[in-house]
């Protein structure tokens, strides 16, 4: 079987626990590598988005490099590869973004999209409180905390954080799945 490579984009953000939590899954033939240009993405078979300030990365990935962003949207919707983005990832992959105005002034051009949802940004607060756990008598019963549609997988909380590497190994199946099928 040939390598399998998984890109984290690293602009900015929770990137080091996403590559630690990959590599503790100890397959030979994965590759984890950190992305920082169009050139890595490249080498990519499947990305990781990770948490961070949403705004930033967006701005990173436009203003900084409009290339990176154009070739974001070329992966996620001409390519279909795999692509999970945890918290602030997920609302860039969101479809619409609920009270953005409040926090940019990137309008309609906020977000990469590829899930067709509408996302709460800081929903719950401090992304510092932003965790697998919800308090059902702040936020109801109806909280989702994980979406998945096509190539795209969305978490609103943080699995790298967490002790086991369950979503990884989800996420290295889908990008294992796509690439042979």
């Amino acid at each position: 079987m040939s390598e399998i490579t998984i890109g984290v984009l690293s602009l900015q953000g929770d990137f080091e626990p996403h590559i630690n939590h990959f590599i503790k899954l100890q397959i030979p033939s994965l590759n984890i590598i950190q992305v920082r240009n169009v050139n890595d993405l490249g080498l990519c078979d499947g990305l990781v988005i990770p948490g961070g300030e949403s705004t930033t990365v967006r701005r990173c990935c436009a203003y900084e490099n409009d290339t990176l962003y154009n070739a974001l949207l070329h992966f996620i919707h001409v390519l279909k590869k795999p692509i999970w983005g945890t918290c602030a990832g997920c609302i860039l992959l969101s479809k619409n973004v609920e009270n953005i105005k409040l926090y940019s002034n990137f309008g309609n051009k906020f977000s990469f999209g590829g899930l067709d949802i509408t996302i709460c940004r800081n929903f719950y607060g401090s992304q510092v409180k932003v965790i697998a756990t919800f308090s059902h008598e702040l936020y109801g019963s109806n909280i989702i905390a994980a979406v998945e549609q096509n190539n795209c997988l969305g978490t609103v909380f943080h699995p790298e954080l967490l002790p086991h590497t369950a979503f990884q190994q989800y996420f290295y199946e889908k990008v294992k799945n796509y690439k042979y099928s």
